[in-house]
């Protein structure tokens, strides 16, 4: 009779390894979502870094004009050889200031990096929104990622708010460049609440703003850090809002807001 091996290890068995491949299911379905929040937090610190350069340079580049934050341009377009902060050329526009803020602040800068966010869509690096110029020819235009408060800020077109940051009543509760999807959430339309939060189908003409009409998770959208939206104030500093606080900062049409620092002039937000 042949004697049991005490040396001989029993091998497991298939409830046992089933139990095991549970176990690690369920330990990885607790830390992988941690894990997640915590590599957007590192990522959202680093965009707290970008506005908060692109903040001062904001400021450094009033203080060399006037106060004004975006100086528009003699014509309505760019002078010859100006490109984008790719290097690219940029097409003629009108109101180019407002398009074009990223060139006209990044020799205060100097690093094309700091004016993407990191928990961006990477194809706003790889495919910029393209436009036709007066000729045919076809520019990048850099969209989206940041976007500045132009209307609030340095708006020369009617209606005219206020013009420069020294006429700005409340430059700590003011945004001057925020987490967005638009590079300036009410350039493309009337200044309204549906045009700041953006409205509208992608490449409908009405998909401006910090991108609230987009799906909730879509990285495009300006509450792209754990739900939250970085901004940059006039004064400086910046802080973390959610797109709940901003409905409520962010006035119907005709009411003045302390956040944009323009009165919404026309259109209506849906189910108002």
């Amino acid at each position: 009779m042949e004697r049991p091996n005490p040396r001989r290890r029993r091998g497991f068995t298939l409830i046992e390894l089933l139990v095991v491949i549970a176990i690690i299911a369920i330990l990885a379905a607790i830390l992988f979502p941690v894990f997640a929040k915590a590599r957007e937090k590192s990522r959202q610190a680093s965009c707290e870094s970008n506005l908060k350069q692109l903040a001062t340079a904001g400021l450094m580049y009033a203080a060399d004009n006037e106060g004004i934050i975006l100086k528009s341009p003699a014509s309505a377009t760019l002078n010859p050889g100006i490109t984008n902060i790719l290097g690219d050329p940029v097409p003629a526009r009108g109101y180019v200031e407002a398009y074009y803020w990223q060139s006209l602040w990044f020799k205060y800068v100097n690093n094309s990096q700091v004016f993407f966010c990191p928990s961006g869509d990477s194809d706003y690096m790889n495919e910029p929104r393209w436009v036709n110029t007066t000729n045919g020819q076809m520019n990048m235009e850099i969209w989206g990622q940041y976007g500045v408060n132009y209307e609030g800020t340095c708006k020369i077109r009617p209606p005219i708010n206020r013009i420069g940051l020294d006429t700005c009543p409340t430059p700590a509760d003011s945004y001057l460049v925020m987490d967005s999807w638009s590079n300036c959430p009410c350039v493309d339309g009337p200044d309204s609440q549906l045009t700041f939060f953006g409205s509208g189908a992608v490449g409908g003409g009405t998909d401006v703003g910090v991108g609230l009409n987009l799906p909730v998770g879509d990285n495009r959208r300006g509450d792209r850090h754990n739900g939250t939206a970085n901004v940059a104030y006039l004064d400086g500093h910046v802080k973390s809002l959610e797109f709940s606080n901003l409905l409520g900062i962010v006035p119907p049409t005709a009411t003045y807001s302390t956040f944009t620092n323009f009165t919404m002039d026309a259109g209506a937000w849906p189910g108002s």
